[in-house]
């Protein structure tokens, strides 16, 4: 039979890569994107070709995400 102390270091991992995992996810919720607007009467075409539209004051990237001006 194996040793508490493997049994106790193998949980502090576990709980160790749940915690990071849990922090990566809700960092990855928290980030803010500008709103994009509905009209289409800024015509700037992004890789794919389709034009997107950004909320005033914003203006699409190469990658398509609405960057401030």
């Amino acid at each position: 039979m194996a040793k508490p102390d493997v049994f106790r270091m193998l949980g502090c991992i576990v709980m160790i890569t749940l915690i990071l995992v849990i922090a990566v996810k809700l960092s990855k919720q928290c980030m803010v994107h500008p709103p994009m607007v509905s009209t289409a009467s800024k015509k700037s075409p992004t890789p794919s070709g389709t034009p997107i539209a950004c909320a005033e004051g914003y203006k699409p990237n190469q990658n398509g995400f609405c960057m401030p001006a």
